[in-house]
């Protein structure tokens, strides 16, 4: 029987978050923690999909001459349905055959605290679909090209597609909207060292990106020339000006956020911040667009290991994370 099994990694967004909704560069970063997709051919009388991680399930379903598909389980999810009918559409699936599909994104999901981790799991999850999709159903179609287009239907054409370029991509990149096709690798650097945190908190990305509706806003415009700035020299500024620009790009995403009651620096990020203030070869910010996730960036293990003493004291999460230096991977196929 045929089967497949990709992957693709999370990523964190370094600096950029909301400039890079325009047409400024930012600098995401892909990590260890991956979205696994299995296709395989099955014996039963119905299509299944199983989910593991934010919502566990087995959801059968069949699928008629139009490419429709009839859901057997009145109690299946209705993102999930969306997700798979989304595919199914895309690729113009009809087949003879009955198959089982598991979207495994449970490394995205605390199961002690019941919520999902802002690590781009959406993201992750639909370019390792993708890459089994076009291998299992004989598309001719790019994987770029058909998971920025995925994504952006299933999120509303929100967003700006970094995720999606950093999970088919890996590694660390600078990505712009605009050139996505050309976004480039760079190196991580020796004389830095990081440590990623979570709030504890869920935040839907996509409830923040309808909060910011100027594009005009003096904050919004600040943000995009300093982001645009610290994209271009990350890999030529000294550990001390990378940090000192850094904080410069902190101060300036904190007052964006205050202009649209995005609440970045919520949940605990503002202590943190506080706490690297006045810190000349640390800094500490919050990711992405969604706010949950947040960075510590060091050029000494002392100061690192400062802040994670002071965040575990106040209930922030460090994790042990690293740059997956892979992008989307075919795992397995018979």
């Amino acid at each position: 029987m045929k089967s497949i099994r990709t992957s693709a990694p999370g990523k964190i967004v370094i600096l950029g978050e909301f400039a890079v909704l325009d047409s400024a560069s930012a600098i995401s970063m892909a990590i260890d923690k991956r979205a696994i997709v299995t296709i395989k051919e099955s014996a039963g009388d119905t299509h299944l999909l199983r989910t593991i991680g934010y919502k566990d399930g087995e959801w059968p379903f069949n699928i008629d001459k139009k490419r429709k598909l009839s859901w057997l389980d009145s109690t299946t999810p209705k993102n999930v349905r969306n997700l798979l009918e989304t595919f199914f559409l895309k690729f113009m699936v009809q087949s003879n055959f009955k198959y089982e599909f598991t979207l495994d994104s449970s490394l995205f999901f605390d199961g002690n605290k019941n919520k999902k981790i802002g690590f781009g799991s959406s993201s992750a999850l639909i370019v390792a679909m993708t890459a089994a999709f076009i291998k299992v159903f004989d598309s001719t179609k790019e994987i770029d090209y058909l998971a920025h287009e995925i994504h952006s239907d299933i999120q509303g054409r929100l967003g700006s597609g970094i995720d999606v370029q950093t999970s088919l991509q890996g590694g660390m990149l600078v990505y712009n909207r605009h050139q996505a096709a050309n976004s480039k690798n760079i190196k991580l650097r020796p004389d830095l060292r990081f440590k990623i945190f979570w709030s504890g908190e869920e935040i839907k990305t996509i409830d923040q990106l309808k909060l910011f509706n100027d594009y005009n806003a003096k904050s919004f415009k600040q943000l995009c020339d300093i982001s645009n700035k610290l994209s271009s020299n990350w890999c030529k500024y000294d550990p001390k000006k990378l940090i000192f620009e850094m904080k410069k790009y902190v101060k300036c995403l904190e007052e964006f956020s205050m202009d649209f009651g995005l609440d970045l620096f919520g949940t605990n990020h503002n202590y943190l911040y506080e706490y690297t203030k006045n810190m000349t070869e640390a800094i500490y910010k919050p990711c992405g667009a969604g706010g949950d996730i947040g960075i510590c960036i060091a050029s000494h293990e002392s100061d690192l290991n400062s802040v994670v003493r002071y965040a575990k004291s106040i209930g922030m999460e460090p994790f042990e994370l690293h740059c997956d230096q892979s992008g989307y991977l075919i795992e397995l196929e018979n």
